[in-house]
């Protein structure tokens, strides 16, 4: 999410319509990746490879300036614009993913509202008569490789329901990739125990 409100109000993408990235016909180890994306496609497949070459436009110095201006986590990207917010130094806690949440949701980043509201828009998972999810997976890697170290996955978002929102951030230790959809599932279990969605 970060990413995209950057990329957007730097005018790096013109819109999240538009094709962000080019596949270069390479073969990835996500068969979904191989193919040329918008940032609403590459928001929905997490396409890593995508939001790396965006990071890589934005540069140091303006993702450096941005993830300050937003508060997010310890705000620290050091050098590496591929791969700080999967393997560090950027790190942030469930608390804190809740207070930038709510800000997204109220529009109350120091951002437009309408590029807010783009990035709210392409995380909006599902909705009903009298409620709407929106929220995004991740995967912190930094772990990756190491059988002692489990690596962590994330879940966070929000519920719109009668007019009161319904913030929630998940994590939980990932031991091999396929714990990785365990992570939506235990968040929408709790989510429709507590909200009847």
């Amino acid at each position: 999410m970060p990413n995209t409100l950057i990329g957007l109000s730097l005018g790096v993408v013109k819109d999240v319509d538009t094709i962000a990235y080019k596949h270069n016909g390479n073969k990835l180890w996500n068969k979904s990746w191989e193919k040329d994306v918008s940032l609403r496609e590459a928001m929905k497949l997490s396409y890593l490879p995508a939001y790396q070459k965006l990071a890589q436009k934005i540069g140091v110095v303006r993702m450096q300036e941005n993830i300050s201006k937003m508060d997010y986590g310890n705000k620290n990207i050091g050098k590496n614009l591929t791969t700080f917010w999967l393997r560090g130094p950027l790190k942030i806690s469930a608390i804190e993913q809740i207070f930038f949440l709510e800000k997204l949701a109220k529009r109350e980043l120091n951002y437009s509202k309408n590029i807010q509201d783009s990035v709210v828009e392409i995380i909006k998972l599902d909705t009903d008569d009298d409620w709407t999810l929106y929220g995004k997976t991740g995967w912190a890697t930094r772990n990756l490789n190491k059988n002692m170290n489990p690596t962590l996955g994330w879940f966070v978002g929000w519920v719109e329901q009668k007019e009161k929102l319904y913030i929630f951030a998940l994590n939980m230790d990932i031991k091999d990739s396929s714990q990785l959809p365990q992570r939506q599932e235990i968040a929408i279990d709790i989510l429709k125990n507590e909200l009847n969605i």
